[in-house]
This record gives C-alpha cells, sequence and structure tokens, in this order.
C-alpha cells in the first residue's frame, strides 16, 4: 500500500483555490521513461473520467483505444461529442502508478484527474486549511 500523501491546493491557477497535485505522465508503451511529462492535475470529481492536453497526447505519441460521448460540466446531452479515449501511465507522488484511460482537452493550463482515477482513493478535502490528503484502499 501506498503512503498518505498531503498536497496544498492551488492558488496560482485557480481562483478559489482548487484540489491539484503535481503528477507524472508518460507512454503506457514506455512507462518507465526517465522523463516525464510533467503537469498539475485538478482533483475533480464532478468529472466521470481524467483529461489530458491535446498536446500532451500528441508529445507522448498515445494510441487510441476507445472512444466515449462527452461534454462540458455545463453541456446538455445533445452538445455531447465522440471523444477518443487514450490509455496512459500516471504517476502521482509517491502514489503507485497506474495506467489510466484519458480523453484530450483544448486547454494547455493543466489536466483534470476524474473519479475513474479518485475513486481508488480515500481523499480528503481540507477547504479551511486548503490542503488535501490521498490515502490509497
Amino acid at each position: 500500500m501506498s503512503p498518505d500523501i498531503e498536497f496544498d491546493y492551488n492558488r496560482s491557477i485557480f481562483s478559489p483555490p482548487a484540489p491539484v497535485v503535481l503528477a507524472e505522465w508518460r507512454s503506457p508503451a514506455n512507462p518507465n521513461a526517465p522523463n516525464p511529462a510533467r503537469l498539475p492535475a485538478l482533483i475533480d470529481s464532478g468529472a466521470f473520467c481524467s483529461v489530458v492536453p491535446l498536446s500532451l497526447i500528441d508529445s507522448l505519441r498515445l494510441c487510441q483505444v476507445d472512444e466515449i460521448e462527452a461534454g462540458g460540466y455545463d453541456d446538455k446531452e445533445e452538445n455531447f461529442e465522440v471523444k477518443p479515449v487514450y490509455s496512459i501511465h500516471l504517476t502521482i507522488s509517491q502514489l503507485q502508478p497506474i495506467f489510466a484511460e484519458v480523453i484530450p482537452k483544448d486547454s494547455e493550463d493543466y489536466a483534470i484527474i476524474g473519479r475513474d482515477v479518485i475513486n481508488e482513493w480515500l481523499l480528503t478535502l481540507d477547504g479551511p486549511k486548503l490542503k488535501s490528503t490521498i490515502k490509497t484502499t
């Protein structure tokens, strides 16, 4: 079992501050690559799946593994689009690395870790202290 990790909310990208971790992203074809892409990731319990910038998908040369219908948080079902799904190798601090599935997004600032990954953790959000803790189950 991995140790608990505690992290501060991010104040520079999000206002009000939000739970963000620095994640390492690698191609599943080369999960031990010495120079992973590092990108902050919003911990978003409202997202059903994880999302990364399209530029990250391109730079890691990820292979499409599936398709799903997806839309933004304020989209109506008729606005959903078919999105490609990619497999990716994800590492967060001292947690065990995992293989996750992601869909692309246009924004470059950060990735989103959705419930597909979050549901493997015990996640504590401490808003008054602007800190969060992840404990794997």
